[in-house]
């Protein structure tokens, strides 16, 4: 039995390893892609938040494809490699797990870095 868990352990690090290789090699052309054709970052935040928020729900298959469908969206070739991969499985759950922390990481870094102060949490105080 608890050579059954440590398998078990092993597998589902190997799949997130793999889920963040993936991962890391989605997002930046993705993100790339789409504020060339669009011209603006707003898109990224709109499918970065639909895809989390149906992942957040339960509907991680769902994420999944849009996921994919978003490469299609921007003209980009799905890789071969997600487009094998089945929708419900814990690899693709894993990958879309990955690719949101990317994409928010892409996102805080291009839009927050450069305005930090327009998100304090104090008001600015108008005398200064």
């Amino acid at each position: 039995m608890n050579s059954t868990i440590t398998a078990s352990k092993k597998n589902l690090t190997q799949t997130a390893a793999f889920a963040n290789l993936l991962s890391g090699a989605c997002a930046s052309p993705l993100v790339y892609k789409t504020v060339n054709r669009s011209g603006s970052y707003q898109p990224v935040v709109t499918l970065t938040n639909a895809i989390e928020f149906l992942s957040e729900i339960g509907a991680q298959p769902v994420a999944f494809d849009l996921a994919l469908a978003w490469f299609s969206i921007v003209g980009r070739e799905i890789p071969e490699v997600l487009a094998s991969i089945e929708s419900d499985s814990e690899l693709a759950t894993a990958f879309v797990d990955e690719l949101t922390l990317d994409l928010e990481s892409i996102i805080e870094e291009e839009l927050y870095d450069d305005d930090e102060d327009e998100f304090d949490d104090e008001p600015d105080d108008p005398e200064e």
